[in-house]
């Protein structure tokens, strides 16, 4: 397919798109130089010229919405001519959520794709189950979803904080890197359906929308928390919340069916091999409860998305990479719920804000000369930057962003590098920044 921009420069694009949603296709272009976005209706490309115009106008308004500019949110850079679509940059070295929602049907065609020996004996009879465990683990596991989706929450807030909606979340519009498992790199793509609350809207993606959505009612922050939800169900089980089931042979929309996880109705019950029990606590698991049971209908108990951001970061935080199956589960768990394998040897922390415990970090020790990063979130809050490295511990040292107002077993720092004994982490240190006291250790048992 060959499209021309607004300003003359013509684009040759892929035949097979790089993601696809309900509101539109994102192809490659041949030329490497950025990406462009095909609007669709009813799931094929808007051909009438007044809904064509009525697009371009939408999207070239988006210059006088209040985005903040810290958010990663890809705008347009040139609307197409005569066509319901606009060119946006390239997303070098970022990849859409889509890539790790692959089921079995999708991995059976990936020749990359290596099971681990653990995984080929333990499920030797299911060679589906062994390429979900495979493909789950070679995606960097549970630990490096929810930092994504904590990060992706705390975007959709500010968002929601300027009175803005994104209203079409779907794993297609959500691009990310994986240079940095601790701190990754998250954007969303289009743009065009950023609207205010209030605008009487109605879009969405069917799998990911709201019921509310279905009744044609229009689109409201609460919208994308729902939305925000199955995704993040989705992306951290490999089961949608409510057509995987075992009603998934019924007919209707999504949430005309239990969630599968309903504590009551258990009609659409099924097993869960991915369970939300190995890397959640209770009361971030409530969340999800509320929002696939009550929160299907009664809209005032869907969840703020910092109440997401701030419980699926404090998971993360505390989520032990398993040295022999190489699964990731909750430190409060004594064995590997997968492999039964003890603990590992770990890095830990707890944070204290004016001397109340605030957060945890727990991390495996893979190697004899470590680098660990502890995130800024265990040392300021939920600041912006939360996941951003606040410090890097090794063995034999700690090295620090900035070096001010930083004290360490109470004697102030001076210098960003701070030579450690053998027995420091053994014994356990304390660092101080302002109001927040974080004990750092090495346990081998639980911490």
């Amino acid at each position: 397919m060959r499209v021309r921009d607004i300003f003359g420069n013509l684009h040759n694009l892929k035949k097979e798109p790089l993601a696809a949603g309900g509101q539109g296709r994102v192809y490659k272009t041949l030329e490497g130089d950025g990406v462009v976005k095909i609007a669709i209706k009813n799931g094929e490309e808007i051909t009438d010229k007044n809904a064509i115009k009525k697009f371009l106008q939408k999207v070239d308004a988006l210059i006088y919405k209040p985005i903040p500019r810290d958010i990663a949110l890809v705008l347009p850079q040139a609307t197409l001519k005569d066509k319901a679509g606009y060119v946006m940059p390239f997303l070098e070295g970022l990849e859409p959520l889509q890539v790790l929602f692959k089921g079995p049907s999708a991995l059976q065609e990936d020749e990359s794709l290596e099971i681990p020996t653990f995984w080929a004996e333990l499920c030797k009879d299911n060679e589906d189950l062994q390429r979900l465990f495979a493909h789950y683990i070679r995606t960097n596991g549970a630990r490096f979803r929810l930092k994504l989706l904590a990060k992706l929450a705390s975007m959709l807030f500010r968002l929601h904080a300027r009175g803005l909606i994104y209203c079409d979340l779907s794993c297609a519009n959500v691009f990310f890197g994986n240079k940095d498992l601790e701190n990754p790199h998250i954007c969303l793509i289009d743009a065009d359906n950023v609207c205010y609350t209030g605008e009487q809207i109605c879009v969405g993606t069917p799998d990911y929308q709201a019921p509310e959505l279905f009744e044609e009612q229009r689109n409201g922050i609460e919208s994308d928390i729902y939305s925000f939800g199955i995704v993040a169900y989705w992306l951290l089980t490999t089961l949608h919340p409510f057509k995987d089931g075992a009603m998934d042979d019924l007919d209707g929309e999504p949430h005309t069916r239990p969630f599968i996880e309903d504590r009551e109705d258990k009609r659409n019950a099924v097993n869960i091999y991915f369970s939300l029990d190995n890397i959640l606590d209770d009361k971030t698991k409530e969340l999800f409860y509320m929002l696939f049971e009550a929160g299907k209908i009664d809209l005032t108990k869907r969840s703020s998305l910092i109440l997401f951001a701030r419980a699926l970061e404090g998971d993360a935080l505390i989520c032990l990479e398993c040295l022999k199956c190489g699964m990731h589960y909750k430190d409060s768990l004594e064995l590997c719920p997968y492999c039964d394998a003890p603990k590992p040897k770990r890095l830990c922390a707890e944070s204290y804000f004016l001397n109340g415990l605030y957060a945890r970090f727990s991390a495996t020790i893979k190697e004899k000369d470590f680098c660990l990063s502890l995130p800024t979130l265990l040392f300021k809050g939920m600041v912006l930057d939360f996941q951003t490295p606040f410090l890097y511990v090794r063995p034999i040292a700690l090295e620090f962003k900035h070096h001010e107002g930083i004290f360490i077993n109470k004697k102030e720092l001076n210098t960003l590098k701070k030579r450690l004994e053998s027995t420091d982490l053994q014994q356990s240190l304390e660092i101080q920044c302002e109001n927040f006291s974080v004990r750092l250790c090495i346990e081998e048992g639980k911490c």
